[in-house]
């Protein structure tokens, strides 16, 4: 054969291979399995297609409980699910692909309703869509337990925090609630309702538990708590039980955070309770006894002003006493700068506004009893001329009025550095304020009417602006009738909160525990009071302190079971009149 047609031959024979190559790789890539890259993400949850034994069955002898699903799922934090009456030791929960098997680990009591309360635990595998609230029910006995009972939570901090159960126990003994897990439990859902169902008739006590533990019992002071302050008898459905949610006061007061050293002259206490005005004497000494500082108390802060602090460094102890009796000891060490600081919020005052009648208000961080350097404050108009005006210090030494003949337009306010001095010898830092000025008629009268049911012996008054700031506090005692002077103030919207001061302290207080007292109740009026331009406004209110007592009864399975709680506050009375200026 001659040489070219072999290597004509040669090269078709690699040609042809090439080929086949070529057509094998791409009927292999067309063979791959691939997620594909468009359509509609999946957001149904897994369905369950059969139970063994089937969801309420009664005369339960099964070891062990076998699940089917559409599709691939995954069980997370098995820890929390929830089975009621509670199983010592728990049940092992185990995943397969697409079955759940749930298998006991000790004999099961007799004649008895168990409930399993997965909550949002069942997942699907790929996009994670719970099987929300699947409870699976069953009895040893020959019927299930169909009393239920619901309500909603009073809370009293400022959210509802996610890991919150309403729990029940058989024995009425308290401490049960800080040592066991309890017989029945149901988690809070996020609007603060609740429902515990398949309840056997009985008494019982009901607490509701933040867990921030997830043991089920209350045993750390962080925890939130609430309670009945009686046993409840269940022999029927209950609706609309109100239980308070509160983080307890604790017995005694202790320091919980304070600065790290002596700065400039002041030093910062934070306190697990709040202090009261009335009842809370707090004394900071020396070792030589000689009173080196002024306390100052704001809610749950205590702001410390050491005078003739002389040496640039060093230490100092001191010994805080609580109604004469000594409760710590502060070792610390002295820094002195003596940095001018602003005395005034300058987010808050960065911007202000009044109406034309009203003072300027302006409320300092510092206390201070030395005399205002009025020549370094001024007040000047958008043609920079100077307005004059009259600075008045209210009673609490932190309080600053300014008057002054003022006109609709803006202002600045200028305070220049070193014209106010607290109680440590430091001076403030320069600060500049804008001011407008609006027309009274912008503005409303508000006349407030408090007709209360009987005779309280202290109440607390709280006007607040839409944003929660309290504008006024007055206590109010010893009359079911009172009017409260609101006066000029901004168009908007309001809110009015009292507080049935029962210890009279001045202050509201949370619960406890160990005594089995609740919180101090709170009325909130309804609804926002409106003030319109130009309209004086008088408002009724009547306060319910026992509102949240009342609960509706129905009968097992009945229609009214599934009815909403009514609103059992009176619609406000609100009257406007025109007035002509």
């Amino acid at each position: 054969m001659r040489l070219e047609n072999k290597k004509t031959l040669l090269l078709r024979h690699i040609i042809t291979l090439l080929h086949c190559y070529i057509v094998t790789f791409f009927i292999t890539s067309c063979a791959v399995i691939s997620s594909p890259t468009g359509g509609e993400r999946d957001t149904a949850p897994p369905k369950i297609l059969a139970e063994n034994p089937v969801n309420k069955t009664i005369n339960f002898k099964a070891k062990e409980i076998d699940i089917a699903f559409d599709e691939f799922i995954q069980l997370q934090n098995p820890q929390n699910i929830i089975i009621t009456p509670d199983i010592n030791p728990k049940p092992v929960f185990t995943s397969n692909r697409k079955s759940l098997n749930i298998k006991f680990k000790t004999a099961l009591d007799t004649n008895t309703t168990y409930s399993i309360f997965f909550g949002n635990e069942l997942k699907d595998y790929n996009e994670g869509n719970p099987t929300e609230n699947y409870t699976y029910v069953f009895s040893t006995g020959d019927y299930i337990d169909s009393i239920s009972v619901k309500g909603n939570i009073q809370n009293y901090s400022d959210k509802l925090p996610q890991n919150t159960f309403v729990i029940l126990y058989k024995d009425l003994n308290d401490s049960l609630f800080t040592t066991k897990r309890p017989n029945y439990i149901s988690r809070v859902q996020s609007d603060g309702s609740f429902q515990l169902n398949n309840l056997k008739q009985g008494q019982y006590q009901m607490f509701v538990l933040s867990d921030n533990n997830n043991n089920y019992y209350y045993d750390l002071p962080t925890e939130l708590i609430g309670f009945l302050d009686q046993p409840i008898q269940i022999d029927s459905n209950i609706n609309n039980i109100v239980l308070p949610l509160f983080l307890p006061d604790e017995p005694n007061l202790r320091i919980v955070e304070k600065d790290k050293s002596v700065k400039n002259g002041l030093f910062n206490i934070t306190w697990n309770n709040t202090l009261s005005p009335k009842t809370d004497q707090v004394e900071i000494k020396t070792e030589s006894n000689e009173i080196k500082a002024i306390p100052f108390a704001d809610e749950k802060s205590m702001r410390i002003y050491f005078t003739n602090l002389k040496s640039d460094t060093g230490n100092i102890q001191f010994f805080v006493k609580h109604n004469g009796k000594i409760i710590d000891s502060v070792f610390t060490k002295i820094t002195q700068q003596k940095l001018p600081t602003p005395f005034f919020d300058t987010i808050q005052y960065k911007n202000i506004k009044i109406l034309q009648s009203n003072p300027v208000f302006l409320v300092s961080d510092f206390i201070s009893v030395s005399n205002i350097d009025t020549s370094k404050i001024y007040i000047t108009d958008t043609s920079e001329n100077k307005i004059p005006f009259t600075v008045l210090q209210d009673e609490d030494l932190k309080t600053y009025q300014l008057k002054g003949n003022f006109s609709p337009q803006a202002y600045t306010i200028f305070i220049l550095d070193s014209c106010i001095q607290d109680l440590a010898g430091n001076f403030n830092a320069a600060q500049k304020i804008s001011l407008l000025v609006d027309e009274d008629k912008k503005g409303g009268n508000l006349l407030i009417n408090i007709k209360l049911d009987t005779i309280y012996p202290d109440l607390i008054f709280l006007f607040k602006d839409n944003q929660g700031k309290i504008l006024k506090k007055e206590i109010l005692s010893n009359s079911q009738a009172f009017k409260i002077n609101i006066g000029l103030i901004q168009a908007g919207e309001y809110k009015v909160e009292i507080i049935r001061d029962d210890n009279q302290n001045e202050i509201w207080n949370s619960g406890s525990f160990s005594t089995k007292t609740l919180p101090e109740k709170i009325y909130k009026h309804a609804t926002s009071i409106l003030i319109k331009e130009n309209w004086d406004s008088e408002e009724t209110i009547q306060p319910d302190f026992n509102q949240t007592k009342k609960t509706e009864i129905s009968k097992p399975n009945s229609e009214k079971e599934n009815e909403l709680m009514k609103n059992l506050q009176d619609a406000p009375n609100q009257n406007f009149q025109n007035r002509n200026r």
